[in-house]
This record gives structure tokens, C-alpha cells and sequence, in this order.
């Protein structure tokens, strides 16, 4: 079995003492996509920005625990917790754009990005964001190392969304709706840009999405949430094909269609 990287244990949220997620429990290994469904308010994108310490302190209460290679994320410092961000657990947005700088090119952040944690010179991160460009078939890598956000699509913009959290190869990527606003063709590109990056690195994917045609396409595993509550967990095939629960069936009917090779 594959090296289990992020255990969740009990995991229960308030949002200004009103609970969002109510004792959610997971793991996920090594080479895994783990797919988080349900429709809008189910507490999806919560529970993955919980992860990384990204909720609002003043407003958000998180008990449980949430381990990372047996370390409990809960316990590290500020300072721990922005080490582990990008090198050890990195994060993919619903809107990449709106998280990239508008004034600075593509490749003037992704510089940034890698010298937040080592000396870097610029030409070497280059050389690397080409390489990973390359990699992941981006056309005209080097066009888009000169370009900003702006003059992109959106769809580009989200696959150099994952190229960014993809820089410092880290085990982990934690996806927040990466698809929901995109058109289908952008849609299967980074989906098939994911597939990419857990086949041949090994990357442990945790997916968040509404979208149970994503989840055919795409997931090993699949935690459906309803209200906050877990109420289908497992292998993604078996609740596909079988669902217990009234909310997945929902959620299927609602689905599209998607091969499960994008």
C-alpha cells in the first residue's frame, strides 16, 4: 500500500460557534485522488481550507485532529504551517486568477514562489517553471513565462494555477473546485493535468468538487458530504455504481457525463 501522507480524524468545524462540518474523518495516500462532493454548503471547501490553518482564527473553531505524515497540523506554529504551504502541501483555487498578482507576469510569481522557501536566482527558476511547463504540454511555454494573468484564458490561468503548486514537487495538492469555472474543454485539461501529475509523481490529490462527472473521470475515492456530514465514503466506483445514499443519487442524476479519460 501506498505511503498514507494526510489522516483526518474527527474533524468538526464552527464558524462563529455555528457548526459548517461535523466529524469528518479520511485518509489519503500517496498516488490517490480523493474526490470531496456535494452541492454548494456542504462544508467541501471548508474542510480543505481547515487543513492548511486557512480559516479565520476570530471567526473559525477546528477540533479534531488533522495529521500530516504523522505530524498534527493543528499543533504546528505559524511558522511551521507557512513551511508545509507550497513545499509540503500545495493548493489549487477555484480562481487562479483572481489569486494571481494582474500587474506582475506569470513568471515573475512563480520566481517569487520558489525563492519563498530556497535561494533561487531567477534564470534557475526559469529553467525549472520551463521544465514543469513542458511537462504538463503547456503551448509556448515561454510566451506564457512573459505573460500576465490578464492575457491569458481562463483556463490557462488555471493550469498555471497547478504549475505554481506544482513547483516545489509537493506530495500533496489540495484542489478547491479547479474546474467549476471553466468551459468543458478547459475543464478536461486540467483534469487530465491532475490525472498527469498523480500518474507519474505520485501525487496525492485531494479534490474538491460538486460535480460528480469529475468524480467519474477522475477519482480513486470519493467522501460525499451533505450539510456538513459525511453520508458516502469509499472507493469511487463502488458509490458510483452503488450509491446507499439519497443525496448521492441526487447528486448523480445531476451529474454529466465524462469519460474517465478526459
Amino acid at each position: 500500500m501506498n505511503e498514507e501522507l494526510l489522516r483526518l480524524q474527527s474533524v468538526s468545524i464552527f464558524m462563529e460557534g455555528e457548526p459548517v462540518v461535523d466529524d469528518i474523518s479520511l485518509t489519503l495516500h500517496a498516488g490517490e485522488m480523493l474526490a470531496i462532493a456535494g452541492e454548494s454548503g456542504s462544508g467541501k471547501s471548508t474542510l480543505l481550507r481547515a487543513i492548511l490553518g486557512l480559516l479565520p482564527k476570530e471567526r473559525a473553531t477546528v477540533t479534531g485532529n488533522i495529521f500530516f505524515r504523522g505530524q498534527n497540523l493543528k499543533d504546528c506554529s505559524p511558522r511551521e504551517l507557512r513551511r508545509i504551504r507550497g513545499e509540503q502541501i500545495g493548493m489549487i483555487f477555484q480562481h487562479t486568477e483572481e489569486a494571481l498578482c494582474p500587474v506582475r507576469t506569470v513568471g515573475s510569481q512563480l520566481y517569487e514562489t520558489i525563492a519563498a522557501h530556497r535561494r533561487c536566482t531567477r534564470a534557475k527558476a526559469k529553467q525549472e517553471a520551463l521544465k514543469l511547463f513542458d511537462l504538463l504540454r503547456f503551448p509556448d511555454a515561454a510566451r506564457i513565462w512573459n505573460s500576465y494573468p490578464f492575457e491569458l484564458s481562463g483556463g490557462m490561468n488555471q493550469r498555471v494555477g497547478i504549475a505554481l503548486s506544482m513547483l516545489l514537487h509537493p506530495p500533496i495538492l489540495l484542489a478547491d473546485e479547479p474546474t467549476s469555472a471553466l468551459d468543458v474543454t478547459a475543464a478536461r485539461q486540467v483534469l487530465r493535468q491532475l490525472l498527469q501529475i498523480r500518474d507519474e509523481q505520485q501525487t496525492a490529490v485531494l479534490l474538491v468538487t460538486h460535480d460528480l462527472g469529475v468524480v467519474r473521470a477522475a477519482a480513486d475515492t470519493l467522501l460525499v458530504l451533505k450539510d456538513g456530514r459525511a453520508v458516502e465514503y469509499g472507493p469511487a466506483a463502488d458509490v458510483l455504481e452503488s450509491p446507499q445514499s439519497d443525496d448521492t443519487k441526487a447528486l448523480l442524476q445531476a451529474a454529466p457525463i465524462l469519460r474517465r479519460k478526459p
